[in-house]
Order: structure tokens, then C-alpha cells, then sequence
């Protein structure tokens, strides 16, 4: 009795067994038809995918059911540009409802590895706008159904511009966890998300700079109310983790926004994770004291007419951070900030830095002021910084350059801002370099007799009484001078008045402050000078701008990855003229290639202040020799991969104004 009962029992499960080897044989062509009809009739792309991998084991006991090299590329003004290349797109299916209504009916989504450029065109057009109108009979008729309780993405990169707002945002590896019961109108949304950088950047201004960011996160669901409410809420941000709670709700005039925020501790390293990486290095060898806070609200309306109300306070206090390994350590470390608007209007807003001080072994700076207004700025505060150069080996890391020389930057500004009322405010400001050197200990170049001079003063108030002027500039490098000069009055119609003179070994500079995959050699030098209005640049009467010099370029040789084959240039003559820059006897070779360059270039006065007006010009090319084999691009024989052949968001944007 005993072996047929085991007999029964091992028979069930071989049936078992061999039904998830053959359930997903029997499903998987008509899943593949019913994908691909679904698809087309829902989107305005081109879809494509490689394979189809259906499996019992991966989700058990649902069906999972995956596109493999999932592509969905644009069509129309889009044509062939990519919008998502996805390693893997898959839905888990409830198979026992399929069994029983002969519905499909998908409850989990898995999307590994997917690249994403999506973005919106100056003209508001958008590349990832590609769902078809919906047709209520149509859906009524659909045979599967969205049922979401889980949502899984794996290694995501994304990518995002849009020209309208100015708004550019990069996302890398990208790791989210989602579940609750989607298909409800009220529901608990379950979240763990982290990424390895974030990217954010508005108007050219970065907030969120290569930033890793996580949350973690149960939302409170209710999609009639269009609300959103944070029950517990963790949001990561490099090593700062902050405590949200309140909600968000969608309303006819925009978001109303209720929410509060603190730091979860105290721990300065989380302040500090926060900056650069170019200005903080090395996070693991630095050693901190010192209590850090983040605490605020944000409430109200946003709209297109107004923002929310908000009091934001940062606060440092008895900061202390030292790098493993050296003597010294920056101390006293005192930052005060508060933002704030209680209004919504976004001219209310007021950014008070109440203090910022600290000691740069043994070296103090500090600094205060407020602004108030956003548009009209009114402005008020200082700044003094006095350092021995010398010393910021011993505080932070340099590791193969060395400094000498004293700074001094002092700054005095009380006054308003406003550009069409030419407003400006009262100013006097100074930067001051002496004794300076600097050398590359890599390359083994120093910089010597390094002295920098710079005023900004305005005693009255009006924009056109501004006065910058650089009053010395120089350096020498391996007993080459180089000296420049330059003043600015007048910010109406700005005045100018610059010159620049000097010697340059430029494989010399270049071991100085080296371009990573560039190599330079050649002598350069320059003698010109430059005085006149903007006015005269505007109406093209480049007859009252006084310039002259010229400049030499010898022996040049001029090599990067950038190009096919490298350049070199026997000499060149360049003399400037008010209105044109002058090319003569500019010969050389491109690989094997010869050429002599000989004309004129105009319109460069604009093109370099105003950078929007084209250069024109008048250029003769002459070439006994030209190889059009070698200055083929590198790879343009060679099959591209993937991530080649893939436009970026930023080649697409190329031409747009973001």
C-alpha cells in the first residue's frame, strides 16, 4: 500500500515537473500574436524584439512571459532615433485566470537593463508622446487587462532634456521595487528605489550634480482624490538621508503641496556628501566632528502663476573635518542658512546666510548676507578670506600639485539689482594674488611669479558706474612671460580695454594643466590689444574699436582621439585688425595630407562677446595632396555596437536651445 502511494505521489510530480516545461510551449506563440497585435495598435512607434522567453520557474505561480532586446524607435520627425532599447521587457500573467475566463491578465511588470532618451523639442513636440488615441469599444474587446501589484526595474539609465523649460535630467543604474494593488483607486504603494547618479539641471544652473539617490517609501494611494500621502518616507541623497511626511495633491490650478522634512542624524559627513566630488575627494578618508541639521516645510499652491510657501534651514555648528594622513584640519566650521517665502510670490522669497566661518589650518575665512527678491535683488553682505597658499597642502588633499603665494579676497556689496531700472549695488571687492606658484608635480612644470590683481567697485549705485578692472595678470613659465590686462565700465554699454602680451611653450602649458587624451607641441606668441563699446560691436561700426597685434604659431603639432589623423602646422601669421582677424601663410599637413590656409575672418568681435552672431569670412584652402582614406573617422569601417549606433539626448539636443 505504502509503494503505491509513493508511486502516486512521484507520478504527480512528474506531471507537475513536465507541465512547467510544457505549459509555457503551448502559450508561448499565441502570447507572441497577441504581443505583437497589442502593440501595434496601441503605439505610434516602430517595435521590434529579438526572442521571447516564457517560463514557469522565473515567477512562480504566475507565467512569465519576456521580450528580449525590447526596441521601441521613434517614427515621423523621430525617425530611427531610439526612445528605448531594453534588454528584457516581461509581465508576469495570472495563469489560472487565463485557465478559467480565457483572460490574460498581466500582475507584474520586470523591465532589466532599459535605456531611455526621452525629450520634448523647442516646438513642445515629444519623442516618448506615442500611445494612439484609446477607443472605449476597443478596450472593451482587449483580451488581457493590467492588474499591477508589482513593479520591478533593473540597471536603468535614463535619460531626459526638455527644450521648453530648459530642463536636462541623467538617471544611472537605476533600482526600483514597487507593489500594492495598482489596478485600485485607494491603495498602498510600497517603494525601494536607489540610483548610482542623478543628474538635474535647469537654466545651465545644476541641483543635482552626478548625486546617488535612494527612497524608500509607503505612499498612501487614493487616485479619485488624485492625492498622494507619506506615511514612511526616507529620501537618500549621497550619504544624507532625510524624513519626509505630508502629501501631494493634483488640482485644477496645479500641485498643492503639504510637506515637512529633517535630517534622520547629525553626522557632518552627510553635509559634506553632498558637494562635488572635485571639491570634496576622497569620502572614506575624511575624519568629521561637529553637529549638521536639514529641516523645513513646503506648503501651497504650484502653479504656472505661483509657488508654494517654504522656510528651509541649514545649519552647521563646531564643524570639524580632517583628511587621514595629513597635519592640519579645517575647524570651526559654522554655517547658518535659511530660506524662505511665506507669500507664493516668488519675489517674497528671502535667502539669508546668516554665517558661514571656518578656520583652513589656521587660515580664517568667513562671509554673510541676504538677498531679497528674486527678480529685483536686494542685496547685502561681505566677505574676507586671507590664505597662505602654501598651507592647503597640510588641510587637503592635492596630491601631485603644490602651491605657494598669499590670497586675499575681501568684498563689501549693499544695494539693489535690477537690470532694467540699472540698478546696481554699491560694491568694492578685491582679489589679490602675490608671490604665487603653482607646479604639476606629475609633470614636473612650474608656474612662477604668479600675480593676479582684481577690483570690482560701484559707489553709487547705478549699474553704469560698475568698474571691473583686472590690473594684473601674470606668470612665468620656464622664464616665458605671459601678461595680461583688462577693464570693464560702464554695464550699460560696457567699455573695454584689454591686452595681451607673451611667450608660450604650449607642451610646457599643457604639463601644467593637462587636457586628458591631448597632445600639444608648438611656440606661440601673442601681442594684442583691444579698446572700444559694445554699441560700436552692436552697429558694426568697428571703425571706433581700436585694435591691433598679431600673433605667431610655430613648429605645431596638434593630436586627439577627436580627430582621424594628427595635425601639424609649420608656422601660421594672424594679425588683428577692428573688424577682421587676418590668416597668413597658415600651412601644415592632416596626417598625409597638405594644406596652406590664406583669408580673413570677420564679425569676430560679436561672435565672441555676444556668442550667437555666425563668423563670416573670406578662406582660401589650397591642398597638392589630399587622403580621403585616412581622414575617415577612426571607427567609420568598424561595426558599431549598441551604445554607438544609439542617438543621445545630447545629440539630439544639439542644435536646441536648452
Amino acid at each position: 500500500m505504502i509503494k503505491k502511494i509513493l508511486l502516486s505521489i512521484l507520478v504527480f510530480l512528474v506531471i507537475i515537473i513536465g507541465s512547467l516545461f510544457v505549459i509555457p510551449i503551448f502559450f508561448k506563440d499565441k502570447l507572441i500574436k497577441i504581443a505583437k497585435t497589442e502593440i501595434n495598435k496601441s503605439i505610434n512607434a516602430k517595435v521590434d524584439f529579438k526572442d521571447v522567453n516564457v517560463s514557469l520557474f522565473k515567477s512562480f505561480p504566475k507565467l512569465h512571459f519576456g521580450l528580449n532586446d525590447f526596441k521601441i524607435i521613434g517614427i515621423g520627425k523621430f525617425k530611427d532615433i531610439p526612445l528605448a532599447e531594453i534588454d528584457e521587457f516581461a509581465a508576469g500573467i495570472d495563469l489560472m485566470k487565463y485557465l478559467r475566463d480565457q483572460k490574460i491578465e498581466i500582475n507584474t511588470i520586470y523591465i532589466n537593463h532599459p535605456t531611455i532618451n526621452a525629450f520634448i523639442l523647442a516646438d513642445s513636440s515629444a519623442n516618448f508622446d506615442i500611445v494612439k488615441p484609446s477607443n472605449t469599444e476597443e478596450k472593451e474587446s482587449k483580451p488581457f487587462s493590467l492588474d499591477l501589484q508589482k513593479l520591478v526595474i533593473q540597471d536603468g539609465n535614463i535619460s531626459y532634456a526638455d527644450s521648453t523649460s530648459k530642463l536636462i535630467a541623467k538617471i544611472r543604474g537605476l533600482d526600483v521595487k514597487g507593489s500594492g494593488n495598482f489596478g485600485t483607486d485607494k491603495f498602498k504603494a510600497i517603494t525601494d528605489l536607489k540610483t548610482d547618479s542623478v543628474f538635474v539641471a535647469s537654466n545651465g544652473v545644476a541641483f543635482l550634480r552626478n548625486s546617488a539617490i535612494s527612497l524608500n517609501a509607503i505612499t498612501d494611494v487614493d487616485l479619485s482624490k488624485k492625492m498622494y500621502s507619506f506615511l514612511e518616507t526616507t529620501i537618500g541623497i549621497n550619504k544624507m538621508k532625510l524624513n519626509l511626511d505630508g502629501n501631494i495633491q493634483q488640482v485644477a490650478s496645479g500641485t498643492n503641496l503639504d510637506l515637512k522634512f529633517k535630517t534622520s542624524d547629525n553626522d557632518l559627513k552627510s553635509f559634506l556628501s553632498l558637494l562635488p566630488s572635485s571639491i570634496v575627494k576622497d569620502m572614506k578618508d575624511i575624519e568629521t566632528d561637529g553637529n549638521f541639521s536639514l529641516d523645513g516645510f513646503i506648503k501651497g499652491l504650484l502653479s504656472e502663476t505661483s509657488i508654494p510657501g517654504f522656510d528651509i534651514n541649514l545649519l552647521v555648528k563646531n564643524g570639524k573635518v580632517k583628511y587621514k594622513g595629513l597635519p592640519k584640519s579645517i575647524e570651526n566650521l559654522s554655517i547658518d542658512l535659511n530660506a524662505k517665502n511665506t507669500s507664493g510670490i516668488i519675489d517674497a522669497t528671502t535667502i539669508n546666510l546668516k554665517t558661514l566661518t571656518a578656520n583652513l589650518g589656521g587660515n580664517p575665512i568667513s562671509a554673510k548676507g541676504t538677498v531679497a527678491g528674486l527678480t529685483r535683488m536686494n542685496i547685502n553682505g561681505n566677505v574676507n578670506a586671507k590664505l597662505d597658499l602654501a598651507d592647503v597642502e597640510s588641510f587637503y588633499p592635492l596630491k601631485d600639485q603644490e602651491m605657494k603665494g598669499n590670497l586675499l579676497l575681501t568684498g563689501t556689496a549693499n544695494g539693489i539689482y535690477d537690470k532694467e531700472k540699472g540698478l546696481y549695488p554699491k560694491v568694492n571687492a578685491l582679489f589679490d594674488i602675490s608671490n604665487g606658484y603653482y607646479k604639476n608635480k606629475q609633470y614636473g612644470a612650474e608656474l612662477k611669479s604668479i600675480i593676479a590683481n582684481a577690483t570690482l567697485i560701484n559707489n553709487s549705485g547705478l549699474i553704469k558706474d560698475t568698474r571691473f578692472e583686472l590690473k594684473n595678470l601674470s606668470a612665468s613659465l620656464d622664464g616665458e612671460p605671459i601678461l595680461a590686462k583688462a577693464t570693464v565700465f560702464d554695464l550699460d554699454n560696457p567699455n573695454f580695454d584689454v591686452a595681451l602680451k607673451g611667450k608660450a611653450n604650449i607642451e610646457k602649458w599643457l604639463k601644467v594643466f593637462p587636457i586628458e587624451g591631448t597632445e600639444m607641441k608648438g611656440k606661440l606668441a601673442i601681442d594684442v590689444t583691444a579698446k572700444g563699446k559694445q554699441s560700436d560691436i552692436d552697429n558694426k561700426t568697428y571703425q571706433n574699436i581700436i585694435t591691433n597685434g598679431n600673433a605667431t604659431l610655430n613648429s605645431l603639432y596638434y593630436n586627439t582621439k577627436e580627430i582621424p589623423a594628427p595635425i601639424t602646422l609649420s608656422q601660421a601669421k594672424i594679425a588683428f585688425t577692428p573688424s577682421s582677424i587676418i590668416i597668413e601663410n597658415a600651412n601644415g599637413n592632416i596626417g598625409k595630407s597638405d594644406f596652406d590656409i590664406t583669408g580673413n575672418i570677420q564679425n569676430y568681435w560679436s561672435y565672441i562677446l555676444k556668442n550667437k552672431d555666425p563668423l563670416v569670412g573670406n578662406i582660401k584652402f589650397v591642398s597638392t595632396k589630399m587622403d580621403l582614406n585616412e581622414l575617415k573617422s577612426p571607427s567609420s569601417g568598424a561595426p558599431k555596437s549598441k551604445k554607438e549606433n544609439a542617438k543621445t539626448v545630447e545629440e539630439i539636443l544639439l542644435f536646441q536651445p536648452i
